[in-house]
């Protein structure tokens, strides 16, 4: 893709519309200072989405709006547009941004985004950022860059952006799946206690099921045999019934009959004589008044049975109710001993043992008393046979009462069990979670540690950083003061100050003076400890001017007098006198330092100048050593100390010193400059080693703060877990003591029952030795022996079932706690129906008092017609008599009479029999009735079923109640819950795995992206470094250069190093290149890169700045031999020459123009 042609308007000082023609090799920008070459390089930037305004140099986003001036109004909006051809097709690039601040990016006249743009520029050889646009600073840069940045860039030449990018994506997506693998670890926890827990809840349901379906088919079963049997009798005693009143009917008619030929006798006796009239009208009055009374008798004995039918019912009601109130006041105290049982403490078991072994021992003493007992008293059989009865009844009530609590402890001591399973389970879940929580308390104690010392750690490195900052300000500050006097020192050596009006004239002049050289005190160079004996020893000799002859030295002389310029003193070269000889054993004296001539540095031509300047002149330590050597040696030359103090050939002294003597001297200045210049190398290389420390500290506080990062996204991490495992121990510690306090509950229940089946058990021995006690009292003493016998092994089965309960006494424990509430609201229920049964019963008393004075009453008035009746029948027999007395005619009709009256008594006591019987059927009917009307409505479906399984199915029945009423509350929507539950746990472990395996394919695929980008990464590095290698030998002849990985294990994060060796030395560190050298290492890595991503455009801002016209041919002859394309902005003609294209940008009133631009009129 190249780039053809840039469109600027509105955009800094660009404000009317220019249009750039690029070339697709060089094209060369060109312009003075400020005429707004560097807003094209900054169109550039921005439109490619550069968004910080320091690199665009603005200080907010308008400002790259044209602001207007005095001629031209602010422009409304900015746009640059890029043009590129790609093959065939032409690309637009274009930003706009009003002055508003509304913006927007263009790809080809379509609004898009900046990713988009980046998107498309990076699949064509640009990165996120860049480094097509480079600046002599950005080369700088480059080559100054640090090796983590040099490998960035060549990461951005090899595209492996894209590699990082889908790095960073898939690490993203991995931690993101991560977190939902934890997540739905932790929801799975929580789902799998609470499945658990509703598992036993579901078993209760399922049971509870299954005994209400069981229960449901017994109670058909039961019902329907009860109903079918009772409707058979009801239909037998209804036909029974029938019969009765069939029978009744037949009486009744033949009473008629006889009745009729009484009335026919009646009819005879009235053709009696008068006497037997009155007798006849006598026993017709007896016989209306008989009528009457027995017509009155039926009235009242149907009353009767009418008072007696509602007694029997009344009773039999009040009788249920009694019944039922003994029922519920039996379950009464059933529960209140439940729930007051529930509250006691279980005794141990070796104690129980213990009490039914002395028990057992009782029942055994209890027995042989009673044996001999029963011999004594067998005059009581009567008595032991009702007591027998009443035993064996009570001993029935007890065992069905132990049976029913060995069920409930069956179940309480599995309930126990599984119960005691679970608390176990939870003190194993809570032991390992505390250890897990101590292990997550520990690691966040160590992490919060870590962070705290990793916080201090940054702090003392920004303290340390802020040190070494003011420090660099200091050193800065003092190189620029030190460079500024090096500088005015320099200048006043080179403009020989503080010399003679002569010595500046002849210096002045000096081009005119072919052997002129210098002054002495630019020619000499010593250590500056000894500046001040050379300044005594050479006085005003440091202004003596060396030239090479005397011929010289007269020409200089000649022109002061000429100029009358003053007097100079000259040395020349070929006349002066450098001998010298050395003092024998002067060496060896305390103080001696050396020879004066010795001690100095001259250019070797100037070699003799020393010995002519001091000849045998000797430097000491201090004057007592000068005097020592000038009385020991006598020695003609002069001798003077480092303090200056002097002593002449003849033995002259001088010394002492002013304020200014020194200060102001010739020799003191040069001593001053060669001071500054080691001041300023020291600065350097302190300020060198500070910014090292500088970007060492930036880089330990880059690595702590992403260590701090780090740990505190695992101080979140395990802060999370601490929590989410706190939670889940205070739930396992709730659960734990609900457990504890279950089972301290279904214990004390155990107990309870324990008890009370031990005391049914106790009871029922002293029953069942009474009992035998009283059949012994019946049989004979062989026969009491070995019922005794059979006693004794009765009593030992029952105590091997005593022993088995026992050792299953822990097994039926389950649910009690929450029976407790169900028990007080039965027991609540219960009284209230009591109460209720209470009022019906004194409502009852009330009628069936009052009926039993009805009963009374007409039992008392048909008794007293039955003896009316009597007197009637007496007085008609004496009647009769009377009449056989007086009419033995008619003894023959009287007996006939008699007979009658005799049928008919004997025919009415017939019905009243049978109306007596048909009284009692109503009642059986009434009875049957009542039974079938108790018999649900659901359940009268007459089904065959033999009689005696009646009981057995009434036996089951009952037990399934009572498995029914142990089970307590249950809660039948758990099954739907646990399916749901568990429907639910199932796919959430699908998830789980198809996280794992997502999670696995994530990381196969991170890591076959970085085999992908370091093998992309080694091929472009190679690539680089073979052509930065060649670019190197090109532009430094001779020399050699290219770049290390510094890390061979990690290719992708370790640093590039480059090296650099000019022709003939050793490997050199760039910083130690000049300005130029380091552009041209720029310029060959830039070209490197370019080599291994064609197709990129280049902008260089004036690269060739530090370039002299050497070094700029060689960079112009680089260009012209590159294919690729070039934005080239520059001062420099050479470069100029190398440019298809040349843009002139010059300003005119404020405001930027492009001119095209000649280049014959450039390289004129």
């Amino acid at each position: 893709m190249i780039l053809k042609e840039i469109f600027i308007k509105g955009f800094k000082s660009f404000a009317e519309p220019v249009r750039l023609e690029i070339s697709n090799r060089v094209t060369a920008i060109v312009g003075p200072n400020g005429s707004g070459k560097s807003n094209v390089v900054d169109a550039i930037r921005w439109v490619l989405g550069e968004q910080s305004m320091k690199e665009i140099r603005a200080q907010e986003r308008e400002d790259v709006v044209f602001w207007g001036n005095e001629k031209k109004p602010p422009a409304q909006f900015a746009y640059v547009e890029l043009v590129f051809e790609n093959g065939n097709e032409r690309v637009s690039i274009a930003r706009e941004l009003s002055r508003d601040g509304t913006g927007r990016y263009l790809l080809n006249g379509d609004v898009a985004r900046l990713k988009d743009i980046r998107d498309f520029l990076m699949q064509h050889g640009y990165g996120k950022n860049p480094y097509s646009i480079i600046g002599q600073g950005q080369i700088d840069r480059i080559v100054s860059s640090t090796p983590e940045n040099l490998r960035t860039m060549i990461e951005e030449i090899a595209g492996i952006g894209i590699y990082r990018e889908k790095k960073k994506e898939a690490l993203s997506k991995l931690e993101t799946t991560q977190i939902n693998l934890n997540r739905i670890s932790d929801i799975l926890f929580e789902m799998d206690k609470n499945r658990k827990s509703l598992y036993l809840k579901v078993k209760r349901a399922e049971r509870y099921i299954e005994y209400s379906e069981k229960l449901e088919t017994l109670k058909k079963e039961y019902f329907g045999g009860v109903y079918k049997i009772e409707k058979q009798r009801l239909s037998d005693m209804e036909n029974y019934h029938s019969e009765l009143n069939v029978s009744l009917k037949e009486k009744l008619r033949h009473l008629a009959q006889l009745e009729m030929e009484w009335s026919n006798l009646k009819d005879e006796f009235n053709q009696i004589d008068v006497e037997m009239e009155s007798y006849t009208k006598t026993l017709e009055e007896f016989k209306t008044r008989e009528n009457q009374l027995l017509e009155i008798k039926e009235k009242f004995s149907k009353k009767l049975s009418e008072l007696e039918n509602k007694y029997i019912e009344i009773t039999t009601r009040v009788d249920m109710l009694n019944e039922e109130t003994n029922t519920l006041k039996n379950r009464n105290e059933e529960i209140k001993l439940i729930l007051a049982k529930i509250l006691e403490e279980l005794n141990e078991k070796e104690k129980v043992l213990s009490e039914l072994e002395d028990e057992k021992s009782k029942i055994f003493t209890q027995y042989t008393e009673q044996e001999k007992e029963i011999l004594k008293k067998k005059q009581e059989y009567e008595e032991i046979e009702k007591n027998l009865s009443k035993i064996h009844n009570e001993i029935i009530r007890l065992n069905e009462n132990n049976q029913d609590i060995k069920h409930r402890l069956e179940m309480i001591q599995s309930q126990r069990v599984n119960k005691e399973d679970r608390k176990q389970e939870l003190e194993d879940e809570i032991s390992d979670l505390e250890k897990h929580l101590l292990d997550i308390v520990e690691k966040e104690n160590e992490l919060v540690k870590e962070l705290e010392s990793i916080k201090s750690s940054i702090e003392e490195y920004r303290k340390k950083k802020e040190e070494k900052s003011l420090l660099l300000e200091k050193l800065v500050k003092r190189e620029k003061e030190v460079k500024a006097e090096i500088d005015v020192i320099k200048r006043q050596i080179s403009e020989y100050q503080g010399f003679g009006y002569s010595i500046r004239k002849i210096f002045e002049n000096k081009d005119i003076f072919d052997g002129l050289i210098d002054v002495v005190a630019n020619l000499i160079d010593f250590d500056k400890s000894l500046s001040t004996a050379y300044e005594v020893l050479l006085g005003g000799a440091v202004q003596n001017v060396v030239v090479k002859t005397a011929e010289d030295g007269k020409k200089i002389i000649e022109f002061l007098k000429a100029g009358e310029y003053g007097r100079a003193t000259f040395i020349p070269l070929d006349l002066i006198d450098s001998s010298f000889s050395e003092i024998k054993g002067v060496e060896k004296e305390e103080g001696f330092i050396g020879y004066a001539a010795k001690l100095v540095n001259v250019s070797k031509e100037y070699e003799a100048l020393p010995y002519f300047l001091f000849g045998n002149d000797i430097i000491v330590k201090d004057i007592d050593n000068a005097i020592e050597i000038k009385r020991k040696y006598n020695i003609r030359s002069r001798i003077v100390t480092l303090d200056g103090e002097l002593i002449s050939g003849r033995g002259a002294m001088s010394g002492g010193r002013s304020k200014e003597d020194y200060a102001n001297s010739i020799i003191a200045r040069r001593v001053r400059l060669k001071t500054l210049e080691e001041n300023i190398e020291q600065i350097e290389h302190e300020k060198e080693n500070t910014e090292n420390e500088i970007s060492v500290i930036n880089k330990e506080i880059n690595e702590l703060q992403n260590n701090m990062n780090i740990v505190r996204e695992e101080l979140a991490t395990v802060s999370s877990r601490s929590l989410s495992s706190k939670r889940v121990l205070e739930e396992l510690q709730k659960a734990y003591k609900e457990i504890t306090n279950e089972i301290s509950d279904l214990v004390k229940l155990e107990a309870e029952y324990n008890a009370k089946y031990e005391g049914n058990i106790a009871r029922i021995e002293v029953l069942e030795n009474q009992s035998k006690e009283f059949d012994e009292k019946r049989k004979n003493l062989q026969n009491s022996v070995n019922e005794f016998s059979k006693g004794l092994d009765e009593h030992r089965k029952k105590l091997e079932q005593l022993n088995e309960s026992i050792a299953t006494y822990r097994a039926e424990v389950k649910n009690l706690f929450e029976r407790k509430l169900q028990y007080n609201a039965e027991s609540d229920r219960i009284n209230s129906r009591i109460e209720e049964i209470k009022d019906e019963l004194i409502n009852a008393k009330s009628v069936i008092s009052k009926l039993e004075e009805d009963i009374d009453e007409t039992k008392k008035f048909l008794l007293e017609n039955e003896k009316e009746l009597e007197t009637l029948r007496n007085t008609s027999q004496e009647l009769f008599s009377g009449i056989r007395e007086k009419k033995a005619g008619k003894e023959e009709k009287l007996q006939k009479l008699e007979q009658l009256e005799k049928e008919l008594r004997d025919q009415k006591t017939e019905i009243e029999s049978i109306k007596e019987r048909i009284h009692e059927t109503e009642m059986r009917l009434q009875e049957i009735s009542f039974r079938i009307s108790n018999i649900p409505e659901e359940y009268r479906t007459p089904i065959d079923v033999e009689p005696e399984k009646l009981d057995e199915l009434a036996n089951e029945i009952k037990d399934l109640e009572n498995k029914l009423k142990m089970l307590g509350a249950v809660d039948l929507t758990a099954i739907d819950e646990y399916k749901a539950i568990e429907q639910e746990y199932n796919e959430l472990l699908k998830q789980k795995q198809d996280l794992e395996d997502a999670k696995k394919k994530l990381e196969e695929l991170i890591e076959q992206t970085n085999a992908q980008a370091r093998e992309q990464f080694l091929r472009v590095f190679n690539q680089i470094n073979s052509a930065f290698r060649t670019y190197i030998e090109n532009l430094f002849y001779g020399g050699t250069g290219g770049m290390r990985i510094l890390d061979d294990g990690d290719i992708l994060e370790s640093g590039i190093e480059i090296t650099i060796s000019k022709a003939g030395k050793r490997v050199q560190r760039l910083q130690l290149l000049s300005g130029g050298e380091k552009a041209l290492v720029g310029i060959a890595l830039i070209m490197a890169m370019l080599e291994a991503n064609k197709g990129v455009f280049y902008v260089l801002d004036e690269v060739d700045a530090p370039l002299d016209d050497y070094n700029s041919e060689k960079f112009r002859r680089l260009l012209e031999q590159e294919h690729s394309q070039f934005i080239v902005i520059t001062h420099n003609k050479l470069i100029m020459e190398a440019g298809d294209i040349v843009h002139g940008v010059t300003m005119v009133d404020g405001i930027s123009k492009i001119l095209q631009v000649k280049m014959e009129e450039v390289t004129a």
